[in-house]
Order: C-alpha cells, then sequence, then structure tokens
C-alpha cells in the first residue's frame, strides 16, 4: 500500500488507520494490531525495494490487478468490509503490459513470479555473496538448544548430510505453514475436521510438511488456538462473483451472494450445504459480471481477456440449448431454465420473483445483500451456470505461533523464547480465524513485508 510504484500508476493512497480497523473486523478481534499495522506501514516501501532489484524484463510484466477501478466497482460493502486496489500480480497464465500494449499468454508451469525470486536471489548474490548463503536442497530438522535459549540449528543436505548452523541474534522461522500434512491438519483444524461428511477429508496438492512448526513446537513454542487456513473450510462460490442470484439444488435462495470475498462467504456453504449451487443470471449480465470489488479469487473485470472468456459462457450456453455447455445453460424463460438444471419450475419461479422483489426495493429483507449487487432476474434470454463446490481443498494454513510484536516466538507461559523468531506463513495472529483479502494477495504480501521488518530488527541488534 502506497508504494511509488503503486502511486506513480494512480492507486489511491491506502489509510492505514482504517485498514487496520477493517482487518481487526474481519478477523473477528483475533490478529495482532500491531503486526497488521507494520504491514500496513511497510508494505508499499517493501513492493518499491523489491521492485528496485529486480530485472527490466521482469518489471515490465507487472500488472496491478483489479486496477483501474471501472464505474461499477465497489470498495465498501453495506456490511461495513472494505476491499482495497494495489495487487502486484506476475500471473502464469496472462499478462498485459499497460504502457507498452504487449501481452503474453503462458502455459501452466511458466509462474513469473519466480523470476521475480530469482532477481533478488541473484541481486544478493552478487552484492552480499560475503554474509549472506542460500542453502538449497537443506532442511531444517532441529533446533539447538542451550537451556531454554535457541542457539541454532540442525540441517540436512540432500545427500543425507548433518551441518549445525550457529545463530548470533536468532533463528527465523518462516517455512511456511503445514498444509501438505494430513497428520497436524487432524490434530490442528479440528473445527474444519468436525465439518467434513463421511465422503469428505482435507486434500492438500501443494503443500508444506509442517516441519518448521514441529521444530519450534519441539523447542517450546506456544501455537496459536485458532490458526486460520487458506480454503480448507469455504467453499468455492459459484463464478467468484456477487451480482446474481444463487440458489441450491431446491431452487431456493440460500445466503447473501455479495457478503464478502469467497473466504468468508463459504462459511455458510461449508456449514450447511452440499450439492449442486446455481448462479441465476438475465441479458444484462455484461454489466453484471463488470461489477465487483478486489478480492482473492474474485472475477478479474479489469481484464479484458478475462471478461471476454466470461461472455464466451453465455454465448456458448446460448447455443447450446438443454444440453447447455460446460455447466451453461440459456433459455428464454425461467420455468424452461429450471428444466434445464433439474430444478422443480414452480420453486424457482417463486424464488425469482421474490428476489425480483428485494431488487426492485433496492432493499434485501431477505438476506441482506448489498444494493449494488441487487440484480434482477427480469430480462430474458436467462442464464444459469451450475457448479458443485467442494469442501477439504488446502492451499496453505496461514497460522502458527505465538509472537511478540516483533515476531518472537511465545513459550507456553506466554514468554519470549530467547534466539527464536517466526515470520510468514509460521506466525500465528494475522489472520484470525480465516484467510481474509480485503486486499488480494496479502499472504505473500504480509510473508514479504513482515520477513524484511525482522529482518531490520534482527540487523539492529
Amino acid at each position: 500500500m502506497a508504494g511509488t510504484y503503486l502511486l506513480s500508476h494512480g492507486v489511491p493512497k491506502v489509510d492505514e488507520v482504517e485498514f487496520v480497523n477493517n482487518w481487526m473486523m474481519q478477523t473477528h478481534g483475533k490478529a495482532n494490531t500491531a503486526l497488521v499495522m507494520k504491514f500496513a506501514k511497510n508494505s508499499g516501501s517493501t513492493v518499491d525495494w523489491w521492485l528496485d532489484k529486480i530485472n527490466p524484463d521482469t518489471l515490465a510484466k507487472t500488472r496491478i490487478q483489479f486496477w483501474p477501478d471501472n464505474e461499477y466497482t465497489v470498495h465498501q460493502l453495506n456490511n461495513g468490509m472494505h476491499y482495497y486496489t494495489g495487487t502486484l500480480e506476475w500471473w502464469e497464465n496472462y499478462w498485459e503490459n499497460p504502457t507498452s500494449g504487449e501481452k503474453n499468454n503462458n502455459t501452466a508451469g511458466q509462474l513469473e513470479l519466480k523470476d521475480l525470486s530469482w532477481d533478488n536471489y541473484n541481486y544478493v548474490e552478487e552484492n552480499f555473496s560475503d554474509n549472506a548463503t542460500a542453502l538449497f536442497g537443506t532442511k531444517g530438522v532441529q533446533l539447538v538448544m542451550d537451556g531454554a535459549k535457541v542457539t541454532g540449528v540442525i540441517a540436512q543436505d540432500s545427500d543425507g548430510n548433518y551441518l549445525k548452523i550457529n545463530a548470533k541474534n536468532g533463528i527465523v522461522l518462516a517455512g511456511g505453514g503445514f498444509g501438505g500434512n494430513k497428520e497436524m491438519m487432524d490434530d490442528l483444524l479440528p473445527d474444519i475436521k468436525r465439518l467434513f461428511t463421511k465422503d469428505e477429508d482435507f486434500f492438500a496438492p501443494f503443500g508444506r510438511d509442517g516441519s518448521t512448526i514441529q521444530m519450534g513446537v519441539w523447542a517450546g513454542g506456544r501455537l496459536e488456538g485458532d490458526i486460520s487456513t487458506m480454503n480448507f473450510d469455504s467453499m468455492a462460490v459459484p463464478d467468484y462473483l456477487p451480482g446474481p442470484l444463487w440458489v441450491d439444488e431446491n431452487g431456493q435462495r440460500f445466503q447473501n451472494e455479495a457478503f464478502a470475498g469467497p473466504e468468508i462467504n463459504g462459511f455458510f456453504m461449508a456449514r450447511a450445504k452440499r450439492g449442486n449451487i446455481t448462479s441465476i443470471y438475465d441479458s444484462t449480465y455484461e454489466t453484471q459480471i463488470l461489477r465487483g470489488f478486489p478480492g482473492h479469487q474474485a472475477f478479474e473485470y479489469d481484464m479484458p481477456a478475462v471478461v471476454e472468456a466470461m461472455k464466451g459462457n453465455f454465448e456458448a450456453a446460448k447455443a447450446a440449448g438443454a444440453e447447455g455447455a460446460n455447466g451453461w445453460y440459456c433459455a428464454d424463460t425461467i420455468e424452461q431454465l429450471a428444466e434445464y438444471i433439474g430444478v422443480e419450475p414452480a420453486a424457482l419461479s417463486a424464488t425469482v420473483e421474490q428476489y425480483n422483489k428485494v431488487c426492485a426495493e433496492g432493499y434485501d429483507s431477505d438476506f441482506a445483500k448489498d444494493p449494488h449487487f441487487l440484480n434482477a432476474v427480469a430480462k430474458a434470454p436467462f442464464y444459469a451456470h451450475v457448479t458443485t463446490p467442494s469442501l477439504g481443498f488446502a492451499l496453505v494454513t496461514t497460522g502458527g505461533f505465538v509472537t511478540t510484536n516483533d515476531q518472537q516466538v511465545l513459550n507456553e507461559d506466554y514468554q519470549p523464547i530467547e534466539g527464536l523468531y517466526a515470520s510468514g506463513n509460521t506466525c500465528g495472529m494475522r489472520f484470525g480465524p480465516e484467510y481474509i483479502t480485503p486486499i488480494p494477495g496479502v499472504s505473500i504480501g504480509m510473508c514479504l513485508t513482515l520477513g524484511r521488518e525482522l529482518g531490520k530488527y534482527l540487523a539492529a541488534k
């Protein structure tokens, strides 16, 4: 927020106090205000610091997500939650340089973020090789203790050899969470485990093995009680769009479609809904898909290629008839649309009638939806997109150790452990009970920012 790069591209300055209070509201007051404020104050300068070291070719691939605003963009919802613009993106599928107009469509595996990382690594190698060393293929396995003080780490290289590294000012645990360790998930995420049906379970295709957190626990570190996660207990919402009407398998509306981003909006579905969830649109969909707010996994209404691809779904549905096209359907009447998606026509008609009534009033007395997103289903033809969300997918965990305001790990008596620190997704008390995105990308952004702030703190000791 408020970095030179962002400000020079017209992104508005974010008020730090407003941001922190909004964050604390969304995290149910469970985040560490000091860490959130450090992020708010220093994220912009951290971005500038990183970008200053990258190659021009890498910088040219930079994109500011959800920017610029369009005439439909909403930043504050009627529930008080605020969403901000400002994420720098290096994505694998598509990028466009707004200055030169150059575009690129990458294939999977060509994630441009890796170029940013390599550029910064090369900068360190060229300028600080005398006092900075990266040991690839080397894994920390146990912390070295002198009484209650952490003095070093035992590591193992890719050949199985062990080495001991002594620490002058401290050891920083920054190895991510435990999204790839099912045993730890079963043990440390019992509230999510209790949500599963007999056919559901944790599914973690990416993940960290949790060994960094294990080392810290063995050294006496205290884990926060409410460990946050990304995508574990929030069922994906249809299309990531707040504007359409959502109905369940019975053709009934069941929640506020625009209450928050996918993480929070998935709470209710994770606890009460299984089976198909269908988004219902009318022929004004071209305006609806441009109306949104920034958020993780939100529909990228600022990207022409994404918008055109979404329009293609509607066009394909219109041409496909009763068979539909990849879950998309189109019909001239609501009753016919209901038959296409396997819903009782009378039930869907009644739901649409009631929804149109609150849309006309501009006041959702059923589910309190923000008036910006009360789009009536009134103008034929009508469209439906049938999705089947699942529960249990694991991207990462975003919670960990309880720390001081300087990210020093606390023990079971809430006293600092000398020589032990945690940052990134190993550090807890940042997100509360669930990952939130008032700015999309805050997980990586917080890792970069708080990691740098911790480095500055230790360097000054």
